[in-house]
């Protein structure tokens, strides 16, 4: 997929940087993609968003954070429950494959991708946005190439999961 033919944010003002303490910046960025909102932070990690991007819900979790605020990274995450219909074979043939977006199998054989953001010494806007168009595009085609055929060789839907 073209990154020309994805949507580009209408209600995010992409001007300024984004670093790790601009929690409720980025909620405002992936906000022009889909609903995103602020959770309750996790007591000793960092913040995270529960967001959604084409009928996907996805995490935007902020990592190696210093007093739960100063965060040097990010990762944008999603998963379904897969209950066998994934393999491995599946996830390695993916980062064989791609560029962007790791995926892999995990602890509960749920299919999962993910994508690393760094915020170290701070990112524009625009870089970010041009992040989460990105992450659009892994989205698309890791259900496309993965979880949309997973499912139908097992005979059953997609369902994604949330945190």
């Amino acid at each position: 997929m073209s990154l020309l033919a994805l949507p580009q944010p209408g209600a995010a003002q992409i001007g300024g940087m984004i670093t790790g303490r601009d929690v409720d910046r980025v909620v405002e960025l992936a906000s022009a993609y889909g609903v995103a909102e602020r959770q309750p932070d996790d007591p000793g990690e960092g913040p995270w968003i529960r967001a959604e991007m084409a009928d996907v819900v996805y995490s935007i979790t902020f990592l190696n954070c210093t007093e739960g605020a100063n965060c040097t990274s990010l990762q944008l995450r999603a998963w379904w429950e897969s209950g066998g219909a994934h393999t491995l074979e599946q996830m390695n043939d993916w980062n064989r494959e791609r560029r962007f977006g790791a995926a892999y199998l995990d602890a509960n054989q749920n299919a999962t991708v993910e994508f690393d953001v760094n915020l170290a010494g701070g990112v524009t806007a625009a870089n970010f946005d041009d992040t989460l168009q990105w992450w659009q595009v892994v989205l698309d085609e890791f259900i496309s190439t993965v979880i949309d055929p997973g499912f139908a060789r097992a005979g059953s839907s997609r369902a994604p999961l949330s945190k």
